[in-house]
């Protein structure tokens, strides 16, 4: 059982998303982007998320989790931590960043949403892409098993407080 640090106002629930939590399918959305050439595949449907970089393909992995309305008034978000489970490590390092374009489920490498809006740099990649905050939010090397990837409190805080600028 999850209960609230002591200093926490009371009513202030521990929120949790992600496998095996009881908050899982609360407006949780995520994708992959597969950057081969034609690939126009939406691979919303798919039960995990694909990572690789390497010369010959690109796949990029998005997710985000609905926070709107998950916390009582006056509560205040203390950590926010997402908690991934590797199946098949990297070769090398992965970064993690805040989206800033809109996206939905049906986005592909070179569309962003279901009415064929296009990403603003294809797949939402390359240094500076406009569809993504710089820098990194975070940067690492993943290992097989259970990661934790820290998030700022206050940008989470920012998405409680404005569910509509959480793009994941």
């Amino acid at each position: 059982i999850d209960l609230p640090p002591p200093d926490m106002p009371i009513g202030c629930p521990v929120v949790t998303f992600g496998l095996n939590s009881g908050d899982f399918s609360v407006n949780q959305r995520d994708t992959s982007l597969h950057g081969e050439p034609g690939d126009t595949f939406a691979y919303d449907q798919e039960p995990e998320l694909y990572l690789a970089q390497d010369p010959s393909s690109r796949h990029n992995a998005l997710t985000r989790f609905g926070l709107g309305n998950r916390l009582p008034p006056g509560c205040v978000v203390t950590d926010a931590i997402l908690r991934l489970e590797v199946f098949a490590p990297s070769l090398g390092s992965v970064a993690f960043y805040q989206v800033t374009q809109p996206w939905d489920t049906s986005a592909t490498w070179t569309t962003a949403l279901v009415d064929g809006s296009l990403w603003a740099s294809p797949g939402c990649d390359g240094p500076g892409a406009p569809c993504r905050a710089e820098p990194p939010l975070y940067i690492t090397e993943l290992v097989a098993g259970t990661v934790d990837i820290p998030l700022p409190t206050d940008l989470v805080a920012a998405w409680v407080a404005d569910p509509m600028s959480n793009q994941g």
